[in-house]
C-alpha cells in the first residue's frame, strides 16, 4: 500500500463537552429557593389553623412539632445551599439567642427552660427555632424577591378569611371549632385564645389588609377589610383594642397612600355599628370598660388591666434577682409562686403578659437588650415613605405596643416573626450566588 503523502491540516484537539457546571449550580440553586418558598407558605397558613377539636393542650403540642419540622427542614435547606440571611438583623438576633441559651443553661427549672411551661412550650427550642425560621425566610427572600409576593398571596388571604369567619361566627354563637366551653362567646377562630386571635390579626394579616385596601378600594378589599376589623372587634381583647387604635392613628398620620384614607375609616366604622347592637351591646360595654381599667391603672391599683398590674408588681419585685441571666426561659411561673398562688389559686397565671418584663426576668435583662436591638434594626430598614415598606413598619411599630399588654406564643409569634423575615429580605433583595453570569437579577416587589 502506497504511503499518503498528502498534506494535511493542523490535528484538532478532542471535543469536550462545554462546561456547564455554573449553570448546573445556579439551577440546583433555584430549586432549592423553590422548594423554600412552598415551605414558608404552608407554615404561615397552618400553623395557626392547626387544631385538635378534643382538646387545646393536643392543639399546642401539634403547632409546637410542626414548628420543629419546619424550622428543621429549613435549617437543612439554609445550610446546605447557604441560604441564611446575613443582614445587620442577624447579628442582634443571634445574640439574643445566645444569651436565651445561657439562660437556660443556668435555670435551676430545666424542663421549662428547654421546652416549656405548662401549654406555652416556648422554651429555648422554641426560640431555637423561631431564629433558624427568621434567617432562612430574611435570606431566601433576598435571593428570590418574588417569595413575598407569594407568602403574602392569595392562599394565605383564604386561609386569614377562614378564620375570620369562624371567629365571627363564635361571637353570634355558633362555634363550629368548639375546643372552648361553649359560654365563651368570644371570638377565638383556631387560635384557641381570643387575645391571641386578636394578636394575631392586628400584627399579620390587618397591615396587608389595609395596604391592599388603600392601593385601590374594591369589593373584594373592601370585604376583607371588614371581616379581619369586625372579627378583631368581636374577640373582645382590650389590650388589642389599644394597639389597634395606635396602629390607625400611624396610618392616618404615616401611611403614604392618602386618596382612601377616609373610606377606610368609613368602612371600619359601618364595621362597627353593625356589631355593636348584638349580644347585649356586650362590644359597648368592653368598650367602656376601658375608662375604668384606665382609672385603676393611674392609681395603681392591681386589678387593673384583669389584674395585670399585680402580675407586674410581682415581676418587677423578682427582677434585680434575675436581671442579669433569668430564672430562665417559659419560667416566670417561678417568679413569685406562692404570692400568685394566693392570689389566683392553683390555675395561676404562667406568664408575666407583657414581653418587656417577661424577657427581663426570665432571660436577663442583656437578653432583652439584645431583643431590642434586634428589632430596632428590622424597624430602621422599612422606609415609611414607601408603601409596602410601611406595611412591615406597621405590624412592627404595632407588635411593639401589643407586647406590653401580651406574651409571645406558637400560633402567631412564628407567623409574625416569618412575615417580618420575608419583610427585611424583600429590602435587601440580591442576586443568588453566579446569578449574574446566567440570568437577570429580580427587582425588590413589595405587596
Amino acid at each position: 500500500m502506497e504511503k499518503d503523502d498528502r498534506p494535511r491540516g493542523p490535528s484538532r484537539a478532542p471535543r469536550c463537552a462545554p462546561d456547564t457546571r455554573g449553570i448546573l449550580e445556579v439551577d440546583d440553586l433555584k430549586r432549592e429557593l423553590d422548594l423554600g418558598t412552598p415551605l414558608l407558605v404552608v407554615f404561615i397558613i397552618a400553623q395557626p389553623l392547626i387544631i385538635n377539636f378534643a382538646s387545646l393542650w393536643d392543639t399546642i403540642i401539634l403547632r409546637w412539632c410542626f414548628l420543629l419540622s419546619v424550622s428543621g427542614l429549613a435549617l437543612a435547606m439554609g445550610l446546605k445551599k447557604r441560604i441564611f440571611s446575613r443582614s445587620t438583623c442577624t447579628l442582634p438576633l443571634v445574640v439574643f439567642l445566645l444569651l436565651v441559651l445561657v439562660s437556660a443553661l443556668l435555670s435551676e427549672h430545666r424542663k421549662e427552660a428547654f421546652i416549656g411551661a405548662g401549654s406555652r412550650l416556648t422554651g429555648f427550642v422554641s426560640w431555637a427555632c423561631f431564629v433558624v425560621l427568621f434567617l432562612f425566610a430574611a435570606g431566601l427572600a433576598a435571593q428570590k424577591p418574588r417569595t413575598l409576593e407569594r407568602v403574602t398571596g392569595p392562599v394565605w388571604r383564604v386561609s386569614v378569611a377562614v378564620i375570620a369567619v369562624l371567629g365571627l361566627l363564635q361571637y353570634f354563637g355558633i362555634d363550629l371549632v368548639g375546643v372552648i366551653s361553649p359560654t365563651y362567646n368570644l371570638s377565638y377562630g383556631t387560635i384557641g385564645n381570643s387575645n391571641h386571635l386578636g394578636t394575631y390579626l392586628l400584627t399579620c394579616p390587618l397591615p396587608f389588609v389595609v395596604n391592599r385596601y388603600l392601593a385601590g378600594p374594591t369589593v373584594a378589599t373592601t370585604a376583607e377589610l371588614a371581616l379581619v376589623y369586625g372579627c378583631l372587634l368581636t374577640t373582645q381583647s382590650k389590650s388589642a383594642w389599644i394597639a389597634l387604635a395606635f396602629g390607625v392613628l400611624l396610618i392616618l398620620w404615616k401611611h403614604p397612600l392618602r386618596n382612601n384614607l377616609m373610606k377606610m375609616l368609613v368602612v371600619m366604622v359601618i364595621a362597627t355599628a353593625a356589631l355593636i347592637p348584638f349580644r347585649g351591646l356586650v362590644l359597648w360595654q368592653e368598650a367602656m370598660s376601658l375608662e375604668l381599667h384606665a382609672k385603676l391603672a393611674l392609681e395603681g391599683n392591681p386589678e387593673a388591666g384583669n389584674f395585670r398590674f399585680f402580675l407586674w408588681q410581682e415581676g418587677l419585685k423578682a427582677l434585680p434577682k434575675y436581671a442579669l441571666f433569668g430564672i430562665g426561659p417559659d419560667s416566670y411561673l417561678y417568679v413569685a409562686k406562692d404570692a400568685l398562688e394566693r392570689h389566683f389559686g392553683e390555675n395561676y397565671p404562667a406568664r408575666a403578659h407583657n414581653i418587656y418584663l417577661e424577657t427581663a426576668v426570665t432571660m436577663g435583662l442583656p437578653a432583652l437588650l439584645a431583643y431590642l436591638w434586634f428589632l430596632l434594626c428590622c424597624l430602621r430598614r422599612f422606609d415609611p415613605k414607601d408603601a409596602g415598606q410601611f406595611t412591615f413598619f406597621l405590624m412592627l411599630a404595632i407588635y411593639l405596643v401589643q407586647g406590653l399588654f401580651l406574651n409571645d406564643v406558637l400560633s402567631v409569634y412564628p407567623v409574625f416573626l416569618t412575615l417580618l423575615a420575608v419583610g427585611v429580605g424583600a429590602t435587601s433583595a440580591r442576586p443568588a450566588p453566579n446569578m449574574e453570569k446566567h440570568g437577570p437579577r429580580e427587582l425588590k416587589r413589595f405587596p
